[in-house]
């Protein structure tokens, strides 16, 4: 199984940079490649928080239409490589994509917080999500290792995504936003 999966990375990392009429994002073609098939190789974890399909109106071409969105948000659980018995093991990361129709796709990629240890994550309501988390915090010598509940409130970047304001036919387009990310510990672990 290792064997076929360092066959896997080695032919990913073998691939040349997509070309100018690939689908790939512009802002990820070319150098970004290496750095994009990085970050796919080291996806733990791939949790998803929400699937929802709408109606929304949108414009284009200076003419309203009605078309259907389909939004996905999902925390992605990256693996950060080595590490010491003391530093953060996973990264976290809060990724929604919106297919609009036949129009095109708004995407978002937003860190939220580099952990010892992953536990899960859910949907609290519209936008907002929880993460259970191990964490570490040095400002006590009593302990380092702390459970903690990972706040995420992306209801803004939500409608954001959703909404895809500027984003033009057959395009793909990042959007950012603000995030409020708030962690509260819960409990000494070790």
């Amino acid at each position: 199984m290792r064997f076929a999966f360092t066959v896997a990375l080695a032919l990913l990392a073998a691939l040349p940079a997509p070309a100018q009429h690939s689908r790939i994002p512009a802002e990820i073609a070319g150098e970004g490649w290496d750095s994009l098939a990085h970050r796919l190789a080291a996806v733990e974890q791939a949790v998803p928080l929400v699937r929802s399909t709408r109606e929304i109106g949108v414009t284009w071409g200076g003419a309203p239409h009605m078309a259907e969105s389909d939004l996905r948000v999902t925390l992605l659980v990256l693996d950060l490589g080595p590490a010491t018995d003391v530093s953060e093991r996973q990264s976290l990361h809060l990724a929604m994509f919106n297919v609009i129709a036949e129009f095109g796709t708004a995407w978002s990629l937003t860190p939220v917080a580099d952990v010892w240890a992953f536990h899960g994550a859910r949907r609290l309501e519209a936008g907002i999500y929880e993460i259970d988390a191990e964490v570490l915090d040095f400002s006590t010598e009593a302990c380092v290792f702390h459970r903690a509940a990972i706040r995420v409130d992306a209801r803004e970047l939500s409608a954001v995504v959703r909404r895809a304001r500027g984003l033009g036919e057959f395009d793909s387009r990042r959007f950012r936003h603000p995030v409020a990310i708030e962690t509260r510990l819960l409990g000494c672990i070790r």
